[in-house]
């Protein structure tokens, strides 16, 4: 890595602020300006994640004149793949389940998300939409803030976990459009498994795979079986 924090904390910065802008601030500001999420509109914003990661790409190779991804990838055996996929998967049932269930009994209060009650109804039926979203955020989210993100902030905090923390943090706030608390502490704690993942075993695809599934079965159990008829 010939990249020298020390002189160019600046670079890091921008590209984090950058990232935060067109993840975060752009798709909030526009998504207050929409009455109703339809297919065509959620179609591009998928496809606007992929122009996302294409312009954090361009931002690190031309700007800051590294690697996209800063950690090399490691490599494991296809049973340990599978063994990762399914310990991630099997803390992300618990994980979250339990810190949302405290939070709902120290809140007293069952919230409900009406925009993504609404985001659901308009995946039922479209299987292909759905499909297209799983696999959207699996890659696109996971290259970005574990794969670009995660690393930089440990270089700028000289510190792990403050990194997979905070990573954790802006993770879980694009999912602020949904409105609820609870669309906020899953994602962060689900933020806070991949993170800690990436920090130790040094491998995204393991995370996209994960990621990718996991949204899946959500929307698909979700479309299919927890929509009233």
């Amino acid at each position: 890595m010939n990249f020298t924090l020390g002189k160019k904390t600046y670079v890091i910065v921008g590209g984090i602020l950058l990232l935060l802008v067109l993840m975060l601030f752009i798709p909030l500001c526009v998504s207050k300006s929409i009455q109703k999420i339809d297919s065509s509109i959620f179609w591009l914003t998928r496809f606007y994640c992929w122009l996302v990661a294409g312009a954090m790409w361009l931002y690190a190779d031309k700007v800051e004149k590294q690697k996209f991804l800063l950690w090399q990838e490691n490599k494991y055996k296809f049973s340990k793949y599978l063994l990762y996929v399914f310990v991630i998967l099997l803390i992300n049932l618990i994980f979250p389940a339990i810190v949302i269930l405290i939070l709902q009994v120290l809140m007293k209060t069952k919230e409900h998300s009406a925009k993504l009650e609404e985001v659901l109804h308009m995946l039922k039926g479209n299987n292909l939409l759905l499909l297209f979203a799983a696999v959207t955020a699996g890659i696109t989210e996971e290259l970005l803030f574990r794969g670009y993100l995660q690393p930089r902030l440990e270089m700028l905090f000289k510190n792990a976990f403050a990194a997979i923390l905070v990573s954790a943090a802006l993770f879980a706030s694009i999912h602020i459009g949904y409105g609820t608390v609870k669309n906020i502490v899953g994602p962060f704690c689900i933020g806070i498994v991949f993170a800690t993942f990436y920090w130790k075993y040094k491998n995204i695809k393991v995370l996209i795979f994960c990621h990718f599934f996991w949204d899946l079965a959500l929307l698909y159990v979700s479309t299919h079986y927890h929509l009233p008829k």
